[in-house]
C-alpha cells in the first residue's frame, strides 16, 4: 500500500506505474548514499531506537513488530532485522534506561533534604522515621543489583 499524492491510499500490486516507482526507490543511489552517509546512519540508528522504545518499551508490542516495521519500510536493506539483531538492541535499550534511573535518582536524592516520613506501624500506630533519600537510594540500588 502507497500514500498517493492526493492523500488516498493504493495498493502498490494494482498500479505499474507503483511499482515501477518502488523498484526504483528501493535501487535508487541516493536513498543508498544517504543511508551510508553519517547523516543518514545517525538517521537511521535513531529511527531503530525509537522504534524499540515506542513499541517495544511503551507500547507493549515486542520486538517481532519492530523486524516487521523494519521489513515493511523498506529499511531491512540497510539495517539488520532479524530477530536477534533486534532484541540485541532491546537490550542494550533497556540496559540504558535501567543505568538511567539509577543514576537520575542517586543525582536526585542528593539534592533532597532529609524528610520525616509518617506511616502505620504495627497495631495500627502511626510510626516517624527521619529518611535521609541519598542514602536510601544507594541501599535500594545496592538491593536491586544483587
Amino acid at each position: 500500500m502507497l500514500v498517493t499524492n492526493d492523500g488516498g491510499v493504493s495498493n502498490a500490486r494494482n498500479s505499474s506505474t507503483n511499482i515501477a516507482w518502488q523498484d526504483r526507490l528501493d535501487a535508487c543511489p541516493q536513498v543508498v548514499a544517504f543511508f551510508g552517509s553519517v547523516p543518514g546512519l545517525a538517521f537511521l540508528h535513531r529511527l531503530v531506537l525509537a522504534f524499540h522504545v515506542v513499541l517495544v518499551e511503551i507500547g507493549a508490542c515486542g520486538i517481532r513488530l519492530v523486524c516487521l516495521r523494519l521489513e515493511m519500510t523498506g529499511l531491512h536493506r540497510f539495517v539488520g532485522a532479524s530477530y536477534g539483531t533486534q532484541q540485541r538492541i532491546t537490550r542494550r535499550v533497556e540496559e540504558a534506561i535501567v543505568a538511567y534511573r539509577r543514576e537520575e535518582t542517586e543525582r536526585l536524592a542528593r539534592a533532597m533534604a532529609p524528610q520525616d516520613i509518617t506511616g502505620i506501624g504495627t497495631g495500627g500506630r502511626p510510626v516517624t522515621q527521619r529518611k535521609n533519600w541519598a542514602v536510601f537510594s544507594r541501599s535500594a540500588a545496592r538491593a536491586a543489583q544483587s
